[in-house]
């Protein structure tokens, strides 16, 4: 089976005019030698030429430029290079043209073997990084964002365009996050710094000081990494950063590792930190556009969960840090407190007490720090307050909302604060993995009624 070398060409520019429109033909290899891929997203730019004068074997044979999509898979036959192993061949090739070449060009090769397998190749976001089942010779189909993440994706674009202040950072993660749209319509700003997580935290911390407002993009689980940074480069200097968290609470099948069920408990304690959760697809818009205001006093966090999107009507959806109430009964015993995804299961648990004959008040509380008093306030006069959320319980939102209920005067209501133990999740889907944790309408309605 033949090797294969792919190149992947980083041009940095400078004295590349130097190798004028002309390519040194490559030698026809031996039968059965190794041959190297040559793959280029752009055959007219200009700066491949002086990229290919890397790859071509020596020779002194001229074509013009037309003739670059012969090269697309280039033999090469130089025997100083066949007597070496496949990962030498590409550092002495590289050595070899660089020192012929007067250009400042620079290359970076990736070893293949086997075979490329042509899909992963050509795509050139994540190389198939997870991709479902799918035929080996066409690809898996293409996809694009959906749910919560399309919508931030529409409103991230629609910010953009209407603030040029406005860039986003992301770590290795455009394409989830929703970012290449933006990316397409405004390449110099976005800015993937790979998977270095405090390094986008700390640029987008010096961008906003430099003027800009800046819009960090990652997922939920990943952003422990960059904790310090978030406290310390953002939050200490009430920055005007926007986190928006995706892959927020149960992922489901991307198992322990991919649950982002610790933001709540973290980010609500940092100080000046407003801290949004969506409840639906328009919600999440809103917040995005909020965000650009709230952010002239701090950073803001806004987190989202994976996956399909509850499409509200625009009288369902609220305003800045103010939390909404759904629906409520004079004669309400209990009071449910939902956070995010979470409001539409506590609405159907209010459905399923009410017909066991208990009228219940539901509010979405879309904003977790600061909490909103005349939620808190509203809440107390029930007899029953179940909060709902799907981060850690310990030390989350219900915790927080706990602490604002019992700080009243009175015996105050008893307070039920639900969501997820402090122990690693196994794969699953979310619907389940909620259920089993009594996140469920079901769960809700019994905690709320027993």
């Amino acid at each position: 089976m033949e090797e294969c070398l792919t190149w992947r060409f980083w041009n940095l520019w400078g004295g590349t005019s130097r190798c004028r429109q002309y390519l040194s033909r490559a030698p026809q290899s031996p039968s059965g030698g190794p041959h190297y891929v040559f793959r280029c997203p752009d055959l007219m730019d200009k700066r491949l030429l002086a990229l290919a004068r890397l790859l071509c074997p020596l020779g002194e044979t001229q074509m013009d430029l037309p003739t670059m999509d012969a090269l697309a898979r280039m033999p090469i036959a130089h025997p100083e290079l066949l007597a070496l192993e496949t990962n030498q061949v590409a550092l002495r090739l590289i050595q070899l043209r660089l020192k012929a070449s007067a250009a400042e060009d620079v290359a970076k090769a990736v070893i293949r073997n086997p075979p490329l397998l042509l899909p992963a190749e050509d795509d050139d976001e994540k190389h198939l990084h997870d991709a479902p089942v799918f035929d080996p010779l066409s690809g898996p189909p293409k996809t694009g964002p959906s749910g919560y993440t399309e919508s931030f994706s529409r409103a991230i674009c629609q910010l953009a365009d209407a603030d040029d202040r406005v860039v986003a950072i992301t770590a290795a993660m455009p394409g989830p996050t929703g970012l290449l749209p933006l990316q397409h319509a405004h390449p110099d700003r976005v800015f993937d710094v790979g998977i270095a997580e405090q390094h986008a935290v700390t640029a987008a911390a010096g961008m906003a000081m430099a003027g800009l407002r800046p819009v960090v993009a990652i997922y939920s689980t990943f952003l422990s990494r960059a904790w310090d940074q978030v406290v310390y480069d953002v939050a200490l200097h009430r920055l005007p950063v926007v986190f928006c968290l995706d892959r927020a609470g149960v992922t489901g099948p991307d198992g322990a590792s991919h649950h982002g069920v610790y933001d709540m408990a973290l980010l609500t304690k940092v100080p000046g930190m407003r801290v949004l959760a969506p409840s639906s697809d328009l919600e999440l818009e809103q917040m995005v556009a909020d965000a650009a205001v709230l952010t002239d006093e701090g950073p803001v966090t806004i987190r989202y969960p994976r996956g399909s999107a509850h499409r509200a009507d625009p009288s369902e959806v609220g305003r800045g840090i103010a939390a909404r109430q759904v629906h409520t009964a004079d004669d309400a015993e209990v009071c449910i407190l939902a956070v995010g995804r979470t409001l539409a299961d506590a609405v159907a648990a209010s459905g399923k007490l009410a017909a066991e004959g208990i009228a219940s008040t539901v509010w979405d509380v879309r904003c977790c720090s600061p909490l909103d008093a005349d939620m808190i306030a509203d809440a107390s006069r029930h007899r029953r307050v179940v909060t709902v959320e799907d981060g850690i319980a310990a030390g989350g939102v219900g915790s927080a909302i706990a602490d604002a209920l019992r700080a009243n005067d009175g015996p105050g209501p008893d307070i039920r604060v639900l969501g997820l133990p402090t122990q690693f999740l196994a794969h699953g889907s979310p619907d389940d993995i909620l259920a089993r944790h009594g996140l469920d309408a079901a769960g809700i309605a019994a905690a709320a009624g027993a």
